[in-house]
């Protein structure tokens, strides 16, 4: 089957710079669930990312081909907008579909490269508060309401790529509602 290398999505070249991130995992210390260290990274390479998320119509030609699960957003924008209601491997199939399309390799980030390339974007997903190593309900609902405060948006109708700007390498929307 020919590639249809239209299909590639515009990529952003970010520069090698020092940056830092938490290690991913759960962490115990003296068998008390702790924040994860802070990695300290200074020789990652320049790194090419696409520019914006994957749009609901890029992800829906995966759907129309068999190769993708239909996404269940909750919410559903007008336009060109983010796809939604997608789960981790659903976002898997569609790197893999992708780079069988376009015979390019596609992948997803990993935590690292994602911070790499969200810049100032970036922020950091510490509790940064002590919890009652006795009560550890304590730290749950610590961690649940530090996470209900970021989702406050998570109802919001999506809007279009581009519509919250790009960061000080080009990599757009990541402080969006997705």
């Amino acid at each position: 089957r020919p590639t249809r290398p239209e299909l590639a999505p515009a990529l952003t070249s970010v520069p090698a710079h020092p940056f830092s991130y938490r290690a991913p995992g759960d962490y115990l210390r003296d068998g008390v669930p702790v924040d994860g260290p802070l990695v300290v990274e200074t020789g990652m390479h320049p790194l090419d990312i696409m520019t914006y998320p994957v749009t609901a119509a890029d992800y829906a030609r995966c759907v129309a081909d068999g190769d993708c699960i239909a996404a269940e957003p909750r919410r559903k924008g007008k336009g060109n907008v983010p796809v939604t209601g997608v789960s981790f491997d659903n976002a898997i199939a569609y790197a893999s579909w992708l780079s069988s399309e376009t015979g390019e390799t596609w992948r997803l980030p990993t935590i690292a490269e994602w911070t790499f390339a969200a810049g100032s974007k970036a922020s950091d997903v510490a509790l940064a508060q002590e919890t009652d190593a006795a009560n550890p309900a304590e730290r749950w609902l610590a961690l649940y309401e530090k996470e209900a405060a970021l989702g406050a948006n998570a109802l919001a109708e999506p809007l279009p790529i581009g519509s919250f700007g790009a960061n000080e390498f080009g990599v757009a929307d990541l402080a969006g509602t997705v």
